[in-house]
């Protein structure tokens, strides 16, 4: 981080929490055995009329589009009513420029919110998925709650598309991107390289001042952002909060494609397609019944009985899923497993492996969790829809897969995922 700063970085696999970083004081820390002092922030005001403002910026290969005041008052979003302080929306693009590769336009896309009482500080809001997509620059604290975000507390907001807008091509829009290197670096990290300095810029030139504290923020691929920031532009932040952060989504993603073809192989074949039927191999039933199991051996680890499993490290010790469920004589009925099911989930919760026997990514940890409508959409559908395997295929892998071959129609993404072979194709990831 900033050397003139205490480094910081709040990293929460779980449930993200509001933490101290973006709290308003003065903190103290020990360090080495001294005490060191790290100033609060200095607010400010708006110096600059919002709408001046694209004059007022020289910045190389700045585009501003529009900077609207916006009244204070109450900001709709879907599920949230946000009341909001006067604040400049400005929006524009960096580095605009066309690629070389497939002749499309790209430009590395944001959206700032200045509030016109400032708090002296600056809030990076990294995005998750694919990126592509320029969301609101509100600034939503993890876990803080609807009403609690970066701007309602004053900070200087950017959020940012991460170098590529998200095309609208049926089925694989997400991940075309991919094909051109400079794109893939904006969305692996330049995009937070490039625009952090230019904020700054942007906030100087609005308030007067260069912010006092700079974070960044983000939840998976969010949190990737953030913990990359972490390594390669530390003098730029003062801290990072990184939940459940995508540390290798190359990594995470090969691990997808190996569950999907675990899971296909106790799969019902859907008779539409004729491809495996990933929801079929463990139905609600199944996944409940190992739920139960492990709670049955683990709820109680930490000393209270309550539902939850908070001895995680110890409940790996305690399930074991061939002695804990029960297994079928005959079909599965929601009370067992059959055999095969069970080694299927039992390769898939050891995490598959490279030939040389070395993991690909890591093992999982058997939680109750799994039972939840998110674990089999990630696993049963995700792995083999527009998300894994394009981010694979486009976006991780050297060269890239020919958007021909898998062009979303019909049944292209799923045999490309039945017919990956992990250790011939997953070599695609380390190739420069």
């Amino acid at each position: 981080m900033k050397k003139s700063a205490v480094r910081k970085v709040a990293v929460q696999s779980g449930v993200a929490i509001y933490v101290a970083l973006l709290g308003g004081c003065a903190t103290y820390m020990e360090t080495d055995g001294n005490k060191v002092h790290e100033s609060a922030a200095v607010g400010g005001v708006a110096k600059q009329v919002c709408g001046e403002l694209a004059a007022a910026v020289a910045y190389p290969n700045l585009k501003i589009t529009s900077a609207k005041l916006v009244a204070s008052g109450e900001e709709k979003r879907p599920g949230i009513v946000d009341t909001i302080p006067e604040h400049c929306v400005i929006k524009g693009s960096l580095n605009e420029r066309i690629s070389p590769v497939d002749g499309k336009q790209y430009a590395i896309g944001f959206e700032m919110r200045l509030p016109s009482q400032w708090n002296g500080r600056f809030f990076y809001q990294a995005n998750g998925g694919l990126d592509g997509i320029l969301h609101p620059a509100f600034g939503d604290i993890l876990g803080g709650g609807p009403r609690s975000n970066g701007l309602t507390k004053g900070f200087a907001v950017i959020s940012s598309d991460a170098g590529h807008a998200m095309e609208k091509v049926p089925g694989i829009g997400g991940g075309l991107f991919g094909v051109d290197p400079q794109a893939r670096l904006d969305y692996g990290y330049n995009a937070v390289a490039q625009l952090t300095p230019m904020a700054k810029s942007v906030i100087a030139a609005y308030y007067g001042k260069r912010p006092d504290k700079s974070y960044i923020v983000g939840t998976s691929n969010g949190g990737r952002h953030g913990m990359v920031a972490a390594a390669r532009d530390s003098g730029e932040y003062d801290g990072v909060l990184a939940t459940a952060p995508g540390y290798r989504l190359p990594y995470a993603a090969l691990t997808q494609i190996a569950d999907a073809q675990q899971f296909a192989k106790v799969a019902a074949q859907d008779p539409k397609t004729g491809r495996p039927d990933l929801n079929t191999s463990f139905p609600p039933a199944a996944l409940n019944l190992i739920a139960n199991k492990v709670l049955e051996r683990c709820d109680a680890l930490d000393g209270l009985k309550d539902g939850i499993v908070s001895d995680l490290m110890g409940c790996q010790k305690a399930f074991n899923l061939a002695r804990d469920v029960p297994t079928c004589a005959a079909k599965p009925n929601g009370q067992c497993l059959t055999a095969e099911q069970k080694k299927v989930m039992a390769e898939v919760f050891a995490g598959p492996k490279w030939k040389n026997g070395q993991p690909v990514y890591s093992a999982k940890a058997w939680d109750p969790g799994l039972a939840g409508k998110d674990w089999g959409t990630w696993k049963f559908k995700n792995s083999v829809g527009p998300r894994d395997p394009l981010s694979v295929g486009f976006a991780f892998s050297t060269p890239p897969v020919s958007p021909k071959e898998m062009d979303g129609k019909g049944t292209s993404i799923i045999d490309y995922v039945m017919k990956y072979d992990l250790d011939k194709d997953g070599q695609k990831i380390f190739a420069k």
